[in-house]
C-alpha cells in the first residue's frame, strides 16, 4: 500500500499528549515519532496548571507519567504547546523539556511554542489553546 512507504507519527493533545509519551517509552519504535499537543506531560507542573483539577486522579500516578520515565525515551517527539492554552499550562510541556535534557535526552525533544492556539474568534470560549 501506499502508505507502507511513509512515516506514521502519534499525536494526542491534552491528556492524550501523556498517552502518546507514555506510548513512545512503553513501545519504542513502533511509530516514526510522536506528537504532544498542549499534552500534559509532567505531573510536576500538571499540577500547578490553571485546570489542575480535571487531571488530578490520573496525572499523580507515576506510571502514567511521562516525566518519570524520561530514561525509556529512544523516539523522536515533538511537543507543541500553546501559550495561551488555560487547561494545560505552557510551563508543562517546558518542564518535561528540562528534565529530558537533565536526562541527557534532549536530542529526541523538539519544541514548537506557538502564542495562540485558537486562530479564530468564537462566542462563550471556555477553553483556549
Amino acid at each position: 500500500s501506499k502508505l507502507e512507504t511513509k512515516p506514521i507519527y502519534l499525536e494526542g493533545a491534552s491528556f492524550g499528549g501523556s498517552v502518546v509519551l507514555r506510548h513512545a517509552q512503553m513501545y519504542p519504535g513502533t511509530f516514526d515519532g510522536y506528537i504532544s499537543f498542549d499534552g500534559a506531560v509532567s505531573s510536576e507542573m500538571s499540577q500547578k496548571s490553571d485546570r489542575y483539577f480535571v487531571f488530578r486522579e490520573i496525572v499523580t500516578q507515576r506510571y502514567l507519567d511521562p516525566s518519570s520515565h524520561i530514561d525509556e525515551l529512544e523516539d523522536q517527539v515533538l511537543l507543541i504547546h500553546n501559550a495561551d492554552d488555560n487547561n494545560v499550562n505552557l510551563m508543562v510541556s517546558l518542564a518535561f523539556y528540562e528534565k529530558a535534557k537533565e536526562a541527557g535526552k534532549e536530542e529526541y525533544i523538539r519544541v514548537l511554542l506557538n502564542a495562540k492556539g485558537n486562530p479564530y474568534e468564537q462566542q462563550d470560549i471556555v477553553n483556549t489553546g
